[in-house]
Order: C-alpha cells, then structure tokens, then sequence
C-alpha cells in the first residue's frame, strides 16, 4: 500500500487525532473522500489513455520500424515471397576480380 507499513500508518493516525480537532473530523474524512474519487477517476482516464496508445502502437509497430537517425521505415514481408529466381541469380552471378573493380 504505496509503501507504508501499519506501524507507519498507526502513527501518522495518531498524530493526527492530535493535530485534527474533533469538530474539523467529518470536514477531513469528506476531503479525503473527494480526493480519493478524484485520484481514481484520473488512474482510470490515464489507464484507459495508455490503453489506447498501446493498442495504436501495436496496431502500427507491424508497419513501420525506427531505423539509426530516429525515421520510421515501412516493412515489408518478404516470406510470401515466391519467386525463387531472384535468389539462384544472385548464387550464379561470377564474383568480381579487386583489379576490375578499381
């Protein structure tokens, strides 16, 4: 519980039976209320936020991919590719000589 321990929250209790004046009790634990519903009502705006960005991201991540300078880049599948041919030609073309080259 956001890391606070029972001895921890026994005394924070009592310092504040201390500090809160019993006529001021029900005004605090209203406040307490209200902020609570709040706190809720944003995890679950900014849950339902993430939510969304996550699935577009999903959705798009198939598509495109970051390359070094930071540009996203379309993919491509290539395993449906039928064509074989392209693959022999590259095996049977002759390897170039360095002299020829320069």
């Amino acid at each position: 519980m956001l890391g606070i321990s029972f001895s921890e929250f026994i005394i924070v209790a009592i310092v504040a039976c201390i500090v809160i004046r019993p006529k001021d009790v029900p005004t605090v634990i209203k406040f307490f209320k209200v902020l609570y519903k709040k706190f809720m009502r944003l995890k679950k705006e900014f849950f339902s936020y993430y939510q969304e960005f996550h699935d577009e991201v999903l959705e798009d991540e198939s598509e495109y991919i970051v390359d070094q300078q930071g540009v996203p880049q379309k993919v491509y599948d290539i395993s449906d590719l039928k064509d074989k041919s392209i693959s022999s030609r590259i095996k049977d073309k002759p390897k170039e000589k360095v002299s020829e080259r320069i």
